[in-house]
């Protein structure tokens, strides 16, 4: 319904009430539709915003999952944060580069692994 479609109302309550209505809605989508922009859609977004250490700290650690990139974790500052962080990517990642060597075939990806008997068993396969 828009504006027109008032304009056809012959009752003046209704036909204002309907005029105010569709005011109403349009002010509100344009308001949803310049909120949802400035909402970021992606964590490098989020991170660039950041107003504060402990969002730029978290913005890293999911970078470093997202990017599978554990440089991400050295930018972080709470350092319990940014140990955990090492932990756990090194761990994930070392998993990752585990799957893909083998489903690959391809032993290169072997030097990307941190924990060494894990490197030695990528190496042996």
């Amino acid at each position: 319904m828009d504006e027109e479609s008032c304009d056809k109302i012959m009752d003046a309550q209704l036909k204002e009430r309907c005029t105010i209505t569709i005011t109403q809605n349009i002010e509100m989508i344009a308001k949803a539709e310049e909120y949802k922009q400035e909402v970021p859609k992606t964590t490098q977004e989020v991170l660039e915003t950041c107003d504060d250490q402990e969002c730029k700290d978290l913005a890293n650690y999911n970078l470093a999952l997202e990017k599978k990139d554990l440089s991400y974790c050295n930018k972080i500052v709470d350092s319990d944060l940014k140990e955990t962080c090492i932990r756990q990517q090194s761990e994930m990642l070392d998993q990752f580069y585990l799957r893909m060597a083998t489903v690959k075939g391809d032993k290169s990806v072997c030097s990307k692994i941190i924990n060494q008997s894990l490197r030695d068993l990528c190496n042996s396969n």
